[in-house]
Formats: structure tokens, sequence, C-alpha cells
């Protein structure tokens, strides 16, 4: 029953850029019981405010939990590319970080005047100016990020390419880029929104059980993964490792895992830009 509990009492938040309000919005008993969580449930709160043009974020029930790589979050939106609806995984540790926050879920609404950061924390959330921010890369304007704001423990930012209008424009999780093929960032562009922050500070309810069986399972997973270099092992088992381990081994590399997951299974490469010498700052 506590789990139960947990699960009807999932909280969502309303906000209106145009108005620069928030408010807590009820998850009707239906939409919950009826679904899981995660895309089906940001489907029908797209669909409740689908006249907003809205960015609805959603999270699961085991997101942020012991359960091994419950890292998810789901962006939901319609593409500015192909104009239709699409789900895009946003991984790393946005999903726990936004149910920290305090949110389950977030229908994002309407354009702001100004271009803004949307800050998370506490079951609050707090409209940041970032007109400073236009025309930065991803590197520069997380640099600025934590030297204003400090509190930044997950973060979804565009970069130029969405401040130009491009609309095949990507988001990218602080510097370890995403999976958004659909333009995610143009359309957080198009309603002068820089990206989001989630300062998690709180946990979420577990049972007593929980974390010894989490511990075992993440136990059972790293054996197998050992050996793994990052997206570099997904490559060799396609064939093309030795290929791909030669190209790359002259830049700096570093493997990545999502929040409680025991497989690094993506790499992130820093390259130079034609111009610019080691040591210098360059976009990654």
């Amino acid at each position: 029953m506590k789990t139960l509990h947990r699960f009807y009492n999932m909280k969502a938040g309303l906000i209106d850029l145009g108005k620069l309000s928030a408010e807590v919005i009820p998850l009707d008993y239906d939409i919950l019981s009826e679904r899981i969580g995660g895309a089906a449930v940001n489907m029908a709160l797209f669909d409740r405010y689908g006249q907003g043009d809205p960015i609805v974020l959603g999270v699961g029930p085991l997101t942020g939990s012991f359960a091994p790589a419950s890292c998810l979050m789901v962006a939901t939106f319609r593409s500015p590319k192909s104009g239709r609806i699409t789900h895009v995984p946003l991984m790393f540790r946005t999903g726990p970080d936004m149910k920290f926050a305090g949110f389950d879920y977030l229908v994002i609404i309407g354009s702001a005047e100004e271009p803004r950061v949307l800050f998370f924390t506490e079951g609050r959330a707090d409209f940041l100016p970032a007109g400073h921010m236009a025309g930065l890369n991803i590197s520069e304007n997380m640099r600025a990020m934590k030297r204003e704001w400090r509190h930044v423990r997950s973060v979804v930012l565009t970069g130029p390419a969405a401040d130009k209008g491009l609309s095949c424009a990507s988001v990218s999780i602080g510097t370890g880029g995403s999976l958004d093929k659909a333009g995610l960032a143009s359309l957080m562009a198009a309603k002068n929104l820089k990206g989001f922050i989630f300062h998690g500070i709180d946990g979420i309810p577990f049972g007593e059980k929980n974390l010894a069986l989490g511990d075992e399972m993440m136990k059972g997973l790293a054996a197998g993964s050992k050996a793994n270099r990052g997206f570099l092992s997904v490559l060799e088992k396609c064939g093309a490792g030795d290929s791909a381990a030669g190209s790359l081994r002259n830049y700096r590399m570093k493997h990545m895992a999502c929040y409680h997951c025991p497989s690094p299974c993506m790499s992130h490469v820093t390259v130079s830009m034609p111009g610019t010498s080691r040591g210098k700052e360059a976009p990654e």
C-alpha cells in the first residue's frame, strides 16, 4: 500500500513562461491508474494543455530509486523538425534530480519575453534571467551558471545552434550532449527558454529491503561489465571497436554511466576546433 500511496501522490507543476507563474496541478486518479508513468502520463498532460504548445517533462515510479539505471526523464513535445509529437529520453541524473527537487511531472507552456532559465528545487520553480547566456557555447554557459547560481546539480541547456533558430538544434545535459534528435532545443529557444536546472535535495521513500536488493542487482550487472570502455564497447560488439579506438586515441575521452548504473556505455570526447590550440578553451 505504501508503493501505491506514493504512486498516486505524484506531483506535477504547471509553468507559464508568459506569466512567469508556477502552480501545482492535480494528477487525476484515472491518469495514473491506467498508465505506468513517463511518456504515457506525459502524453495525457500534453493533450490536456495542448493549446499552449507545451513541453512536458516526466519520470516514472522507479526513477531515483535503488533500481539499477533508474535515471530516465522523458521530454514530450511537438517536434519543430517533423511537426509530430515526440518523446525524447534525457539521462544521466536528470530524472532523479527532478524528482528529488520535488516534481514528477512538469508542463511548460507559453513563451517568455526575455531569455530565462528555470530553476527547480524544494518543490518550487524560479525564473532566472538568462539574456547574458545568448551565443555562448555549452561549456561557457555551464561555467557561467556555476559562477552565478552555484547550486547546479543537473542541467539541460540549449546552445548557439538554438540561438540561431536551427530546427535541428539539440539540448545538452551539462556538457555531455543528449539523445535529442527532434529539436527540443529549438522549441525551447522559441519559448525564450535557455535551460532547466534541477537541484534535487530531497530523497524518496523506500522499503527496508530495497537498498540490499538494489546492491545485489548492481553487483550482478557490474560483474558482466567490468571491461566496458564506454561507447567503444558498444562498437566492439558491432565489429567496429578497433578502428574507432584508433581514430579516437589522440582525443581526451571520458566514459560515463547514468545514475545508479554500473555500465558506462557513453563516451564524452573533447575535440579542438580549427584555429585553437591545446590548453585553450574550445567547444566540446
